[in-house]
């Protein structure tokens, strides 16, 4: 109903009849004494109209003869003459003491011809004549006034005939007005200025809509800027005096903005809507608009422009009879905020509307006359642009709002709650907990295995699409039992408020849990494996507040992932001392970094073929000021890579074995890279500073980096690594045969050297299957066709360094040769070698 109203309003204001009015005779002549004064007299009011059909127009000699002539009142001033010749007369003088210098001007439109003249009352002679319109402006190639305007001097006691004849005019807006020479300019200038002002800031409001990154925007910009162009055209002057070549041009050029002030209005609707061009009635409405911009265009290509102009003007009419339809009679749902801008592009409408309608001849009452000298196509855009700028800007802040508000407890990733709404929920379930006695409710904490390795392998988008495909099989998996939060990164929690006895029913959900996390996930092609670790602390059991149950989950969860993967565990109390001890060690980790308790050791490698020895690895080892080892490198460097300490930390083993390694000449130092520590902001960078730093030369550091490192970012990899070639920096794959092994990767990276991983080499010590020797040797042989060295890692025994050089093996490291030793026992094991003979094995 609301549509139907606001539809049929403007149709009603226009088809309504017009108001009785009681002609009354115009005056005989009409005083401009007052024009010395500075004043404006407007004139047309008492003026008499004639209408005569455009085939039939009468000389200016012969017209004042001719019957029918009324006066000319707002009635009789018939707006559907438009497509008539109208004739306005009226006798003017003055009473004063000096001439004036009068201007008629005749406003506001500028359609068609006009042909103004000044006659002597008693004589009937010419005073003054001046043809006006599109026609004249053709021929006269300026534009130097505003309006239509016959100029002659009034002298004192003279009495002057006004006659107008104006072809295809609005007649229903004319303004006859009556002003001297100084009036006349300041007039003129006025209206420049304000032409001027609008203008700018109207092409300011577009540049800004322009710039908006909303497509609806960027058309209601271009349907701004086609109708503040249009209005100067029809009615102003600052346009055509700025461009002088548009001239010719005028009625063609307002033509086309017309049929675009319509149609980019539509289009504007259905971009801002978002609403389907594909239906009936969008796709109606686009059409309709299309067809007025081919009408519009042709009107450069014809004489006669008028059939193009009316043709325009009817099928805009059409255009904005279906814009409700395709707006309203919709299958596109809306949201609040688009149904809000609807109801505002919906005033804007009614508005264009009556515009639009009451530009069309009908005949209009006082009301709607004056409506029509108020209505301005460039206001009317401009207060729509404002309105649905305004919306926009409305709906965005509370779409801000919102979304401040969803993401202070909810997680951005995967849209679960977060851990302040975990906190919360957990609370207020322990409360309606308390209320029944013999309930028990569960915390679950989980955490993905190995996400780390998935991170560093297929990289953090890929890690991101992971995290948001568990989210949802989290939630499937539990349904309506219970409620899933992401606390942090690959940790996630849920709270079953019905456990069961023991918790008997919790931990079928848990179990049902780790069952749905088996399968691996499709992500884009790639199967990524997704297992979980959980642990499972009870309430009232284990705790009866939020805080305690957390923390109990937490505990439990450290201890499955300790004791393997895809484990459940529930909550005993010895797992919360081991999980302090942890985190006690992470900040013994973070305390031990700022004082400088890690040292270096170092253990040597020999080359089999000569025995000699060509380098060391560095090796960190954490030891506190009284000799005491709070943990060794197996547990504190995993808690320096989940805490980000192993990025500083690395960079200080890299800095001090450069520096270790200028005593050693001819010795090359091998340094272990992280996966955090390579993908660093320019790694390659802080190598360079190191080496620069110690004045070692490039070709004696080699970096050892792991397979994750490479896979998933190969051609990152691969421009990091060719940078670190070209600076002459070696580089090895470490622990070489227990990650992700791929032969192209090795064929396409510039490495060096492969690193067989020591537990080939252990269970070769072992009486093992002879299948681990025949791995190591694949190994070797891969390497001797890729053109690579090898070095074997953790030998132990003399048999194996036999063993291994007859296997073609190029270098080895372990026990059988040195232990790890500090710098100093590593300085004087060396020259205890170098005095010894060499040997070799191969």
């Amino acid at each position: 109903m609301r549509v139907l109203l606001a539809w049929l309003l403007p149709v009603l204001l226009v088809l309504m009849p017009a108001t009785a009015s009681q002609a009354r005779e115009p005056a005989a002549v009409t005083d401009l004494s007052v024009l010395a004064a500075g004043q404006t007299v407007a004139l047309v009011e008492s003026m008499q109209v004639l209408q005569q059909p455009l085939g039939q127009v009468s000389s200016a000699a012969e017209v004042l003869a001719q019957p029918g002539w009324r006066p000319a009142t707002v009635v009789n001033r018939n707006a559907s003459w438009k497509r008539s010749a109208v004739w306005l007369t009226g006798l003017v003088t003055q009473h004063g003491d000096r001439r004036i210098a009068c201007r008629i001007t005749l406003g506001p439109t500028r359609i068609g011809t006009v042909e103004m003249l000044a006659l002597d009352a008693q004589t009937g002679a010419v005073l003054a004549r001046r043809l006006e319109g599109p026609r004249m402006l053709e021929q006269a190639r300026t534009v130097d006034h505003v309006e239509a305007m016959l100029p002659f001097d009034l002298a004192p006691g003279q009495t002057v005939r006004l006659l107008i004849r104006a072809e295809d005019l609005t007649v229903g807006t004319t303004e006859v007005t009556a002003r001297d020479e100084s009036a006349y300019v300041r007039h003129q200038a006025l209206s420049l200025l304000g032409e001027a002002v609008m203008f700018t800031l109207t092409l300011l409001l577009c540049l800004l809509v322009l710039c908006s990154r909303d497509r609806g925007m960027i058309v209601v910009g271009v349907w701004l800027l086609a109708g503040v162009c249009f209005e100067s055209l029809f009615t102003g002057q600052l346009l055509l005096m700025l461009l002088p070549a548009l001239l010719p041009w005028n009625v063609s050029l307002f033509t086309l903005l017309g049929s675009l002030g319509t149609g980019l209005f539509g289009v504007a609707t259905l971009v801002l809507l978002r609403l389907d061009a594909r239906q009936r009635w969008p796709m109606l409405l686009l059409a309709s608009a299309a067809l007025g911009v081919v009408v519009g265009l042709s009107a450069f290509f014809v004489t006669d422009t008028n059939p193009a102009r009316m043709a325009v003007n009817r099928i805009g009419f059409v255009t904005l009879l279906l814009w409700p339809l395709a707006a309203w009679r919709t299958a596109t749902p809306l949201d609040e905020e688009r149904h809000r801008l609807r109801w505002m592009l919906t005033l804007s409408w009614a508005v264009l509307l009556a515009y639009v309608m009451l530009a069309r001849g009908a005949p209009h009452s006082q009301a709607l006359q004056l409506l029509q000298d108020a209505l301005r196509l460039d206001r009317l855009v401009i207060g729509a642009t404002l309105m649905v700028q305004f919306s926009i800007w409305r709906n965005r802040r509370r779409a801000a709002v919102r979304r401040a508000e969803f993401l202070a407890f909810h997680d951005a990733l995967t849209g679960l709650p977060n851990r302040v709404s975990a906190g919360e929920r957990l609370q207020q379930a322990l409360d309606r907990q308390a209320l029944q006695p013999d309930a028990t409710l569960a915390v679950l904490y989980l955490d993905l295995d190995k996400f780390k390795q998935v991170n560093d392998t297929h990289g953090h988008a890929l890690g991101d699409r992971l995290l948001r495909a568990v989210a949802e099989r989290m939630r499937a998996s539990l349904g309506e039992a219970g409620s899933v939060f992401r606390l942090s990164g690959d940790e996630f929690m849920a709270i079953v408020p019905e456990a069961g006895p023991d918790g008997e029913h919790a931990r079928v959900l848990a179990e049902a849990l780790l069952a749905a996390m088996e399968p691996p996930l499709d992500l884009g092609g790639q199967q990524v494996p997704a297992g979980l670790s959980i642990g499972m602390a009870l309430a009232p059991r284990h705790g009866r507040d939020a805080e305690t149950l957390m923390r109990h989950a937490d505990a439990a969860l450290y201890a499955a992932k300790r004791d393997g993967e895809r484990r459940l565990m529930l909550f005993a109390p010895p797992m919360l001392a081991w999980l302090t001890e942890r985190m006690q060690l992470r900040a013994a980790l973070h305390r031990s970094l700022r004082q400088g308790d890690f040292q270096l050791e170092f253990q040597p490698q020999r080359r089999l073929r000569d025995g000699r020895i060509t380098g060391v690895e560095a090796l960190l080892r954490w030891r506190l000021p009284d000799g005491t080892v709070p943990a060794s490198p197996a547990r504190f460097i995993p808690l320096a890579e989940e805490s980000g300490l192993i990025v500083p930390l690395g960079d200080w083993v890299l800095d001090e074995a450069c520096r270790q390694a200028v005593a050693w000449p001819e010795l090359v130092v091998a340094v272990n890279v992280s996966a955090m520590q390579f993908r660093g902001g320019d790694f390659s960078g802080r190598v360079a500073a190191a080496l620069a730093r110690h004045g070692l030369p490039a070709h004696r550091l080699e970096l050892e980096l792991t397979e994750s490192v490479l896979i998933g970012h190969e051609d990152e990899a691969l421009r990091w690594l060719a940078d670190l070639r070209a600076m002459g920096v070696r580089l090895a794959i470490d622990d070489f045969g227990t990650g992700y092994s791929s032969l192209s990767y090795l064929h396409r990276f510039p490495v060096h050297r492969l690193k067989i991983d020591r537990s080939f080499i252990l269970q070769m010590e072992s009486a093992g299957p002879a299948g681990d020797a025949a791995l190591v040797a694949v190994i070797l042989q891969i390497a001797r066709q890729l053109g690579l060295e090898t070095v074997a890692e953790g030998v132990e025994s003399p048999a194996m360094l036999t063993r291994l050089a007859r296997m073609g093996c190029d270098a080895v490291q372990g026990h059988a040769i040195a232990r790890p030793m500090p710098a100093e026992a590593m300085g004087r094991w060396l020259e205890a070698q170098s005095a010894q003979p060499r040997f070799s094995l191969g």
